[in-house]
């Protein structure tokens, strides 16, 4: 039936339906599953080319263990990268970062607490 043949019922869509879930004991690892099932890692596939650099080492690393990376994108506005963060402990944590083999020192996030920073090179302009 249409949607204004009977208005006092609501309207349900026979559309396809499609959900992830996971079946585990619990326990410790719980959360983490739960997080994987709403934030998927994103892959952006691309061919492999000869580049200016030498292939060693990572492009980023995060400290301490108990803070997840929520966000590593361009910056909307102006230059740089934004990173944001969330701390997963009940104490606080001071965050630290690689990049590049450089190390910067964010500051403290609280416990549960997001942080949003933004990332430059040294000699960016702007």
């Amino acid at each position: 039936m249409e949607a204004d043949e009977r208005p006092w019922l609501p309207a349900v869509d026979r559309g396809e339906l499609k959900f992830r879930f996971c079946l585990s004991p619990g326990e410790n690892e719980l959360p983490d599953l739960a997080a994987q099932l709403e934030q998927p890692p994103l892959a952006l596939y691309v061919t492999p080319s000869p580049g200016p650099w030498r292939r060693s080492g990572s492009l980023a690393a995060l400290e301490p263990q108990s803070v997840r990376l929520l966000a590593l994108k361009p910056a909307e506005a102006g230059s740089g990268i934004i990173l944001r963060a969330q701390q997963l402990a009940d104490r606080p944590a001071r965050v630290r970062l690689t990049w590049l083999g450089r190390k910067m020192d964010l500051g403290e996030l609280g416990p549960w607490q997001i942080g949003e920073w933004r990332v430059h090179r040294r000699n960016a302009k702007s």
